[in-house]
């Protein structure tokens, strides 16, 4: 059945065959290094989702962080938790990184009927992580796919796949307002929610994991990804991604090296390494 991809605890049943490392793919190094694994308190449990830091058009640095609605919703749990990056192996076939944390979140904006939120780091930022660019309309069935997220609150991991179409099957609401997605390679766990979909091709963010049925017992179901455009406008999340409050929150002041997830040149798909001053 469908399943509500977040996980309580840390789990220990794993089987690594179904995780493919993302160090192995050194072209996914700037998803990786925007990615988080998300630890908040719920209920006086500790919960794992995962989430990214997303770009603004103006590339400004602001540390706004995507996840799933059904993962932080509220202030309160936003106010616990704690992001930790770079956890991940070192190199391919390497020793685990312990990462680094930046802890506590404002919550800027919700789309529950496309189980999205949008979060503010209040901590500062680890030097190192880069921020996501992202698209503004869905893509077309078929399209080559890849997500980066912490199955089972582990280790980073990998998947390969392709876009099915469009389902309304993960919540009772919101008629297609998710992405459906088949894996070729790698499947999401409990923990994963809240991760990006990304086209294989630019690298740019066009959804956030909210349901599925895929695990390591069951590598033939699909995965339910929300729609990133239904959150940019019905949401009401593109003029907080227009331009952020900079770095209020954060240990530095200029974006001295920046990438590009593609050959466009639009500020709107940067991948901004964060440089700190010595």
């Amino acid at each position: 059945g469908i399943r509500d991809i977040g996980v309580t605890g840390v789990q220990t049943c794993a089987l690594p065959i179904c995780r493919y490392d993302p160090a192995c793919f050194p072209d996914w190094s700037d998803v990786s290094d925007a990615t988080a694994r998300v630890m908040f308190t719920r209920s006086g449990l500790n919960r794992f989702c995962s989430g990214q830091l997303m770009a603004t058009v103006a590339a400004d640095e602001t540390p706004y962080l995507s996840t799933a609605f059904h993962c932080i919703g509220t202030q309160t749990e936003a106010n616990t938790s704690n992001m930790r990056f770079f956890y991940r192996l070192d190199a391919c076939d390497g020793s685990l990184s312990t990462g680094a944390n930046a802890s506590g979140a404002t919550l800027v904006a919700t789309s529950p009927a496309s189980d999205t939120s949008l979060l503010m780091v209040r901590g500062a930022l680890p030097d190192g992580v880069r921020w996501v660019g992202w698209m503004t309309t869905n893509p077309p069935t078929g399209t080559n796919c890849v997500c980066v997220h912490h199955p089972n609150a582990f280790p980073q991991a990998i998947n390969f796949g392709a876009t099915i179409g469009l389902t309304s099957a993960c919540f009772p609401r919101g008629a297609n307002n998710w992405t459906a997605v088949e894996w070729t390679q790698g499947v999401t766990e409990g923990g994963s929610s809240g991760s990006g979909l990304y086209d294989a091709t630019t690298h740019l963010l066009f959804g956030t994991l909210s349901c599925g049925t895929t695990s390591c017992f069951f590598v033939g179901g699909w995965d339910g990804f929300a729609r990133w455009d239904v959150a940019l406008g019905a949401g009401g999340f593109a003029p907080w991604l227009a331009a952020g409050s900079d770095d209020a929150f954060e240990p530095n002041d200029t974006c001295r090296s920046e990438e590009h997830t593609s050959e466009l040149q639009s500020r709107q798909y940067l991948v901004c390494r964060l440089l700190l001053e010595k």
